[in-house]
């Protein structure tokens, strides 16, 4: 009896130390702050409540299916706590079916409207998100999907959003459902940590340049528009966003901003 005994504690210890799974609480027990959908997700609805006193977004997928093979790495994702990353907390179950959870609310601005703001507020800013892709990584997580709206800010802060189908440990992000320019890096380098920040400085590009349309800035970069880039460094790391090199880029535009005499 002694050796099953041990054996049931040994392998608890491996289960505990792969991490709990994410705690299910049930939809009514949610309080909702209104009745309309405040945005859309990957492939899911987004709507704001309340938890125990705490503010949430519920995040509900229209196709449970998205959540095959995803459901343990966002469990896992549950126990990383780093400031600034919007992992899951909970699981939300409806109806005896589970194809929704919640993240703490983030009440910011989708990181395009950067543009609206004075040059040294876009920089500092820009910096404080390399800081948090650069612990995101240091953590072993490749978010993959790096558009504007997955990037917040609001009140000096900064935050990461929408970890469904990032790469974490064993679990891989499904290219089925990145976007076109992940899907690109994705082809000619794969899913590497690089890919964050190739995404990132697209958006850097985006904003330091004023530019109003995402999908123009590799074309821009192929025309030799560089912008406020347009030095040696900046030049380098803007030509590598054509994924012509050997190996990924691993550095970010927006540190050219202090390497450089760059007026904005």
């Amino acid at each position: 009896m002694i050796y099953i005994f041990l054996f049931y504690v040994k392998i608890l210890n491996i289960l505990q130390k792969d991490g709990d799974t994410l705690k299910t609480i049930d939809y009514q027990d949610l309080n909702f702050i209104d009745d309309e959908q405040c945005g859309f997700g990957s492939y899911g609805k987004i709507k704001r409540c309340t938890f125990d006193g705490k503010n949430y977004v519920l995040k509900v997928f229209d196709n449970s299916n998205y959540l095959n093979g995803k459901r343990r790495k966002l469990s896992l994702l549950s126990k990383v706590d780093v400031q600034g990353l919007y992992v899951p907390e909970l699981w939300v179950k409806k109806n005896n079916h589970t194809n929704m959870y919640l993240s703490e609310f983030y009440d910011g601005k989708d990181v395009i409207f950067l543009d609206q703001e004075h040059h040294n507020v876009r920089i500092k800013y820009l910096k404080d998100i390399k800081k948090e892709i650069l612990l995101m990584h240091e953590h072993g997580i490749i978010h993959a999907d790096l558009i504007s709206s997955n990037i917040m800010y609001s009140n000096g802060t900064v935050a990461i959003i929408d970890f469904d189908n990032c790469s974490y440990k064993k679990y891989r992000t499904d290219t089925r459902y990145v976007n076109d320019y992940s899907m690109d890096f994705i082809e000619t380098y794969g899913i590497v940590p690089e890919l964050d920040i190739f995404m990132f400085n697209l958006l850097t590009y985006l904003i330091i340049n004023e530019e109003s349309d995402y999908y123009m800035v590799r074309n821009n970069i192929w025309l030799k528009k560089y912008g406020k880039f347009n030095n040696k460094d900046g030049i380098k790391i803007c030509n590598s966003m054509l994924l012509g090199d050997k190996n990924p880029n691993k550095d970010f535009l927006i540190d050219i901003i202090d390497e450089t005499s760059v007026t904005l």
